[in-house]
């Protein structure tokens, strides 16, 4: 089959969308598959606009949409048409017999004008913020405009569309509050991780001498979403319980200023360490060498793939219940759940496994059991490829009902 993944965003650029929807691609074609990507490059001027990664032709169009106010509509007014026929005109190039959307933002608006009147079927994938936020004015992330243009784009697309995945249940749940028709012919598909990459470890000397005796991890963005300010604070808890634990945070981020006061008002100075952001395998001498990971986010993840990362190093991770983390964590079996901002379960939760290393062996091990299974891309693929093959079969054979002539 021709495949068009249509991604928010793709490699060099990292981040969950971009990483997974290439591990799909080249999957698909280890699947004999010919897989294109388009995908934008707004405000990434730098990136060519054409060019192939690993055997994938990759091509790029300014994605965008309007977001309020007089500059963003001359911008939008300048780039719609361009955008419009360039991806009309990509779905044409390739002979496209699918077309799967990656995150639903602007690329699936695109995409969305593309295909009309077209018989190309149309596969939609949620990752997360696309339908997280948009119900929910509380959650950061988007203006009020925008939340209300991208759930009419999503009301669209999905009306549109011949078949709707989502990288956990919980976010076709959400997707079901915005249109209760995607329930029909939805499902999860977990996405992976590389497990080559995960066990890829740095050996870098200087990097390891920094690495705590007994240490609990967190890895992330410094964002006030991800709740590392309740994970100080539940290390302050433990702190004089427990002299030698120490927490080791791995990101950067706005927050970080914020989060190294609070430390330093606690009087942790010595035994918090924010490393700023690491390259994949220097996390991974981390992930090894930690008690656990800490994930205390307060607004709704969809799939943490840090979560699939510390599994697959067999380690056991203390959560937040948000979001589809509970599809990915189970309570007492893979590590413990607890509430969203609260310092005092998590901190509890921690101590726990803190006080029972046959617990953090047994979570570990059952941990990495579900994340080597998870992360089988060849599975995942073929699922995807199933899914293509119906959608397919389906418009065929509503295209040879139409009336001829």
């Amino acid at each position: 089959m021709n495949i068009l993944l249509v991604p928010s965003g793709y490699l060099p650029l990292v981040g969950g969308v971009q990483l997974n929807t290439h591990a799909l691609a080249k999957s698909l074609v280890a699947r004999g598959h010919r897989v294109t990507v388009l995908t934008s490059n707004w405000r990434q001027w730098s990136l060519p606009i054409h060019e192939t990664l690993d055997g994938i032709e990759v091509f790029r169009v300014p994605f965008y949409v309007f977001r309020g106010g007089l500059k963003s509509w001359l911008a939008f007014c300048c780039v719609f048409p361009v955008t419009v026929f360039a991806t009309w005109l990509h779905i044409r190039r390739t002979r496209a017999d699918i077309v799967n959307v990656h995150f639903a933002g602007a690329n699936a608006f695109y995409a969305w004008l593309a295909l009309f009147g077209s018989d190309v079927p149309l596969v939609v994938t949620f990752h997360g913020g696309e339908v997280i936020n948009v119900g929910d004015p509380a959650l950061v992330g988007y203006t009020p405009t925008e939340r209300s243009l991208m759930e009419r784009v999503i009301r669209a697309t999905l009306a549109r569309a011949n078949a709707v995945t989502a990288v956990c249940q919980y976010l076709l749940d959400r997707a079901a509050l915005i249109s209760p028709e995607v329930v029909r012919g939805s499902q999860p598909i977990f996405m992976g991780s590389s497990q080559e990459l995960a066990m890829r470890a740095s050996d870098d000397l200087a990097l390891r001498k920094l690495i705590p005796n007994r240490f609990v991890l967190a890895v992330g963005r410094l964002v006030r979403e991800k709740g590392f300010d309740l994970l100080v604070e539940a290390f302050r808890r433990i702190a004089t319980e427990d002299t030698e634990l120490e927490l080791v945070i791995v990101g950067d981020g706005r927050e970080r200023t914020r989060l190294e006061a609070q430390v330093a008002s606690a009087g942790l100075l010595p035994r918090v360490t924010f490393t700023g952001m690491l390259k994949p395998e220097d996390i991974n001498v981390f992930y090894r060498q930690c008690l656990m990971l800490a994930v205390p986010s307060r607004w709704q993840e969809a799939f943490p793939g840090v979560i699939l990362e510390a599994f697959l190093h067999n380690k056991p991770v203390v959560a937040a219940a948000m979001g589809g983390v509970p599809e990915m964590v189970t309570h007492e079996v893979t590590g413990l759940l607890v509430a969203p901002e609260d310092p005092q379960q998590l901190a509890a939760a921690i101590r726990r496994l803190m006080a029972s290393p046959e617990l953090r062996l047994v979570y570990g091990r059952n941990g990495g059991v579900f994340a080597r299974k998870t992360v089988d891309w060849d599975s995942i693929s073929q699922k995807y490829e199933s899914i293509y093959q119906r959608v397919s079969l389906d418009q065929h054979e509503r295209m040879s009902m139409l009336p001829k002539g």
